[in-house]
């Protein structure tokens, strides 16, 4: 998937007449929603960000983020996972939970529970309610840490609390 100007793209979308979608992403999984979709039926979409994103993640790490997707969908995982690593070290939240997911399900690096339950714990701290969730299965499966479904209970209660309709009705925290 390349990137372009947006001048570039906009001339292109007059030259050849058709409108092109812009989407404000706030997170990871948005981000990677709308260019696996663009992907698929072979469309140019842009991908911005609201003033609040820019403010709370700033440019340098929306940019490596972008970049990381673009690089997903270009089946260059190792690439993808060291742009994902690089906004997670930067404190990118988002990044931070699919830095995780990455490390869990072995996607540009090795497969590693243990790194993935450190950075799941990362996410949550910093507040990411799926985040608290994947610990509380990551606790409750003993995935990366020794099987505890007390505090995997803890972990989905934390994420229920926020509002995560994926815990509302899980039985460990009852």
């Amino acid at each position: 998937m390349a990137r372009i100007t947006l001048r570039q793209l906009l001339d292109h979308a007059a030259e050849n007449d058709y409108g092109l979608p812009a989407y404000n992403i706030n997170n990871m999984e948005q981000g990677l929603a709308i260019m696996e979709a663009a992907h698929e039926v072979n469309a140019p979409v842009i991908i911005q960000a609201s003033r609040g994103a820019r403010n709370y993640a700033n440019d340098i790490v929306l940019a490596k983020l972008i970049d990381a997707l673009a690089e997903l969908l270009q089946h260059d995982p190792q690439a993808a996972f060291a742009r994902v690593r690089d906004a997670a070290q930067a404190g990118q939240v988002d990044a931070q939970l699919l830095l995780a997911q990455m490390h869990m399900e072995g996607k540009g690096t090795a497969q590693d529970a243990s790194a993935a339950l450190l950075w799941y714990e990362t996410a949550a701290n910093n507040g990411a309610p799926m985040a608290m969730n994947m610990l509380g299965r990551c606790h409750e499966l003993g995935q990366g840490t020794v099987a505890d479904p007390m505090l995997a209970a803890v972990w989905y209660r934390r994420a229920a609390d926020t509002g995560l309709d994926t815990c509302a009705k899980h039985t460990l925290y009852e």
